[in-house]
């Protein structure tokens, strides 16, 4: 993975991250899921656009 990929996708996890704490505390446990679901589809679409390229 290129150095800007890396970058992209830890950039698009951070704002995942900064959605999922500005929930209520009741849905921290779904946004653990809802967290990583995010995070797994930025990854896919990173990947989708090296493909594309």
């Amino acid at each position: 993975m290129e150095k800007e990929e890396a970058a992209n996708v830890f950039k698009d996890l951070s704002e995942c991250l900064k959605t999922s704490q500005m929930s209520s505390y009741k849905q921290q446990e779904l946004n653990g899921c809802a967290l990583f679901l995010c995070f797994l589809g930025k990854l896919v679409n990173s990947e989708g656009r090296k493909v594309h390229k």
